[in-house]
């Protein structure tokens, strides 16, 4: 995927380190593996659980949609940012 309009591709790896500790808490600690991003469409960003068997005749998505990516700062509420391809990967089609 491309990285957002303005921002270059070097910085993404660099960006995303920031987020290690937590993603480390969410799979080691609490053992939920299945919402790691490198476990979900995505692969970078966000997460997706899909569950089928609620007794309902059609599945239920849970999508974590990752908007903090960028912050880092004081000023995070004007760094919120959810790119396109974040949204399109982890939205499930219609079936």
């Amino acid at each position: 995927m491309r990285e957002p309009y303005g921002a270059q591709a070097s910085w993404r790896e660099e960006v995303l380190q920031r987020q290690a500790g937590f993603w480390q808490w969410v799979g080691g600690d609490m053992g939920r593996s299945c919402l790691l991003p490198a476990n979900n469409p995505h692969k970078r960003l966000g997460y997706r659980v899909t569950l089928a068997d609620l007794g309902l005749p059609f599945p239920v998505h849970i999508t974590g949609l990752d908007s903090a990516w960028l912050c880092g700062g004081d000023d995070d509420a004007t760094h919120l940012a959810l790119t396109q391809g974040q949204i399109e990967s982890l939205t499930p089609e219609r079936t």
